[in-house]
């Protein structure tokens, strides 16, 4: 089945942790998977 995750993806914060847990079990058990996150980019002076 095809599958899509719309979330933050390979940041540090809980809902990408989320994202990446539930999708890596998603393609473990032969979906397709697509994720669809917005650029990690933050204000310049912010770490």
């Amino acid at each position: 089945m095809k599958m899509a995750i719309l979330a933050r993806w390979n940041t540090a914060c809980g809902v990408s942790l989320h994202a990446e847990l539930i999708g890596k079990e998603l393609v473990k058990n032969g979906h397709s998977l697509t994720a669809f996150a917005p650029n990690n980019i933050r204000p310049i002076g912010e770490d």
